[in-house]
């Protein structure tokens, strides 16, 4: 082969990584220039999901993964700090703060902590 055949083949192999990019969401321009350095190496790396895509895919189907977690009211994945759906319009504030609510831990009263039950057997040994 001569030069100007791999130097084609190369080319190919940028604009095939550029393509497959750019299918993606990603960045055609240095996927191209990725594709053009590193040839079929690149081609794999392409074909890669993002691992944020794999993060709401996972989050979808088990209610979270990652930074993501599943709205409760169309079931898709959104970002765990969001507070409006990106899909349905959801607030998901209001949601979390009823959580919190359900979550926050109860007070024992008085006679159930360890403080008044020592205090009560302190009393009881003076007075003897």
């Amino acid at each position: 082969m001569d030069n100007f055949t791999i130097a084609v083949i190369w080319l190919l192999f940028g604009f095939v990584a550029a393509t497959i990019a750019n299918a993606k969401g990603r960045g055609g321009c240095l996927w191209f220039l990725l594709g053009c350095v590193f040839g079929p190496f690149s081609l794999v790396v392409a074909f890669l999901q993002p691992a944020s895509s794999l993060n709401e895919q996972k989050a979808r189907e088990n209610g979270e993964s990652g930074d993501f977690k599943r709205c409760p009211f169309c079931a898709e994945a959104v970002r765990k700090v969001a507070i409006k759906c990106k899909h349905c319009g959801s607030d998901l504030a209001v949601e979390e703060e009823e959580e919190k609510e359900e979550r926050r831990p109860t007070t024992k009263p008085p006679e159930q902590t360890m403080a008044y039950k020592l205090g009560k057997a302190w009393a009881k040994l003076k007075r003897r």
